[in-house]
Order: C-alpha cells, then structure tokens, then sequence
C-alpha cells in the first residue's frame, strides 16, 4: 500500500517537476533580455495608485449606459411579463475589471434603475467578508435562492459578479442550477446579473444559459477620453514631465505652440495608445498605465527621475497546457485562494503551488492580496487570445 502511494505520487510529481524547470529556464531566459537595471518602479507605488483608482467614483459612461439599458429592459419586464425571457439582463464585464464594485456602485440606489420600481422591492446580494472561501459563498447563494423562492412579490435582485458565487465542483455547478430554474420559473422577478466574459462562455456552451436569458450586454469600452478623464487624477499622485514623450513621436508636436496645448496632445496620443492596446478594458489600461511610469537614474544628480514610458503589452510567455487549465480556471472565478483553486482542480495544494509561484514569476496572475489569486490585467488580452486558439474559451455556435 505504501509503496502504491509513493509510486502514485512520484509520478504525479515528475510532470509537475519537468514543467518547473522548463519554466525557470524560459523566466530566465525573458529576464535576461527584458531587464534594464535603470527601470524599476517600486510596488509600494503601484499600491499607492491602485488606492487611489478604486477610490475614484465610478466613471460616467459605465453609469449613463448601463442605466439606461436597465431602464430599458425593467420597462420590457413590467409590459410583457408573460415573456420570462426578458426578465433578466446579463452585464458581461472582463475577468480583470472591478465588475463587483462597478455594478454595486452604480445600483447601490434604487433609484438608478427606474421610477417604475419605485414601489417595488429591491434586493443586493452582498459578501460582507470577500475572502469568504468558496463553500461559504455557495452557501450564501443557496440561502439566498431557497429564500427568494417563498416570496411571491414583484422584486428586482441584483447580483453583482456571479463569478464570486460560482465553483466548478459537482456542489457548485448544482446550486447554479437551481439559479438557472428560478431565473425561467419566476416572473415576479427581474434579475441584473454581472458576469465575466469567460464565465459566460462556459455556461452558454455547457448550459446554454442564452436559452434562458435572451438579454446580455457587455460592459461599456472605455475610449481615449473616457480613460484620460479616469486615470489623469489617478496619476497627481506622482511627479514626471509629459515632455518625457517627445522621444516617442514620430511626428513632434510644434514648437510655435504654448506648452499646455504641447502638453495636450502629449497626453492624447498616450491615452489614444492606451486605449488601443487594452481594447477599452480599465483593468488592463490601468495597469499598462502605471507601469509606463519608470525610475531612471539621472547621471547629473545621481538621483532617480521619475520619466513616463509609451504603454506596452509585455510579450507572452510559453506555457503548459496545464498552466492553461489552471489560468482558465482562476479567470472563470475571478479570483481563487490556493485552497479553493485545488478544490477545483481536484489536487492536492501542495501539488498546485509550485506551478502557482511559476506563474506569478512569469506576472501572469498576481496576488490581489495575502491569499486571493487572479489574472494579471497585463496579460489579460493575449491570455484570452491563447486560450481560445487552444480550445479553453469556445464561442457557442
């Protein structure tokens, strides 16, 4: 019997032990031609950052539409409510964008959704602890779903991100069922669902939740202004010269003009590149924007200056197809602590975490904090692009 057992995990192991050495040598490989000992910014800055972009209000354009699609589709409810289908409208949002908060934000009020709920009941379904595990959080939706089946009255429910509710375990994928039958039985109610695009495709193409629900929209994409007017106040926390720029353009701006109307068109063609590269994703732009910035030694003062960078995607690295497992895996959920990820995968924790640490090493996943794991925004587009080509991510037919 031991002998079994210590066959059965050398073998589990001398997989996992190939693929980190493979890893190490490609990491050292990228840091080799990617280091320049002149550039670094310090984390302890990006946090400070990030503070202060998720302190920010919510931005207009994700407010004013979302708004008036919801008001939209509450109308369609109330005057065809023998049409099921049409009592329920998905908000389909990135992985690595706050979708949690940017829905709780903007519908925090009822009275952003429509003068025609006024009297209406509304409810939010709410995580008081984020780093509840996964168990807890099936829990709190079961609760919530067996409660919400003994109300007879008309009610609008919001859920925020169904990926914070979601575990794909036999547990997890049955009380998402029993989501699903409430959605298509009960027409007293009108669900606003937010749901990551990944998450989506997985339960079109394994349920065929498109069936059930006829209305999903995605996310607003946030364009050059849009970013621009986020992220400018974002980045008064620190001091460099937007004059740093110059040495990108092709065409330089003229001379002639005033050095605000220089500094304007600075800014806009680095905001129409930031625009471009994250595909309108804050998530991804954020990041891309924070990490333009760079300390380089000034030879005069022995000083480091603070100079900012055009945006760049960094280059993708080789990976396993069980690195795609499990990258695809912590996408569909948004974020996963170490325990609940081998829950998932149906591995040991100690099998998981050396090709955990790999990937943070190659920054495609990060720590959102001590324990919580999620997809780096950096990455997030060519990420989605790989997993795609290797049949991870399938569009319905």
């Amino acid at each position: 019997m031991l002998l079994n057992n210590l066959t059965k995990k050398f073998k589990h192991w001398l997989p996992l032990a190939k693929s980190k050495i493979e890893k190490g040598a490609s990491q050292l490989e990228n840091s080799i031609n990617n280091y320049d000992p002149k550039e670094i910014i310090p984390s302890k800055l990006i946090e400070r950052l990030n503070t202060k972009l998720n302190s920010l209000p919510v931005y207009e354009s994700y407010y004013d539409t979302l708004t008036i699609n919801v008001h939209d589709y509450i109308h369609q409810w109330i005057i065809n409510k023998e049409q099921n289908r049409k009592n329920c409208l998905v908000i389909k949002g990135n992985c690595v964008d706050n979708l949690y908060n940017i829905l709780t934000s903007i519908f925090s009020e009822k009275s952003s959704l429509s003068k025609e709920t006024i009297e209406l009941d509304y409810q939010i379904f709410s995580l008081e602890n984020l780093n509840q595990n996964r168990r807890d959080r099936l829990n709190y939706l079961q609760e919530k779903i067996l409660e919400i089946q003994q109300q007879s009255d008309k009610k609008i429910i919001l859920i925020p991100d169904l990926s914070y509710y979601f575990s794909r375990t036999i547990e997890g994928l049955e009380v998402l069922e029993k989501l699903l039958k409430l959605l298509d039985e009960d027409e007293n109610k009108f669900w606003i669902i937010g749901c990551n695009h990944w998450l989506w495709l997985f339960l079109v193409k394994i349920y065929h939740w498109d069936a059930y629900i006829e209305n999903a929209r995605d996310l607003p994409l946030l364009s050059q202004e849009n970013l621009q007017d986020i992220l400018l106040p974002v980045l008064d926390l620190v001091e460099f010269d937007w004059n740093d720029l110059r040495r990108f353009l092709v065409e330089l701006p003229n001379q002639n003009e005033d050095d605000y109307k220089i500094i304007s068109q600075l800014q806009a063609k680095y905001f129409e590149n930031l625009a471009n590269l994250s595909q309108g994703c804050l998530g991804t732009a954020s990041q891309l924007c924070f990490y333009s910035l760079r300390y380089v030694k000034n030879e005069e003062t022995e000083l480091s200056d603070l100079k900012i960078n055009n945006p760049q995607l960094p280059d993708f690295p080789s990976i396993t197809q069980s690195d795609r497992y499990l990258l695809f895996c912590i996408g569909l959920h948004g974020h996963l602590n170490k325990s609940d990820l081998a829950n998932i995968l149906g591995d040991d924790q100690i099998y998981i975490t050396s090709q955990i640490e790999c990937l943070v090493n190659l920054n495609l996943i990060h720590f959102l904090d001590h324990q919580n794991i999620a997809i780096n925004p950096l990455f997030y587009s060519k990420l989605t692009k790989d997993l795609k080509d290797n049949h991870f991510l399938v569009e319905s037919d």
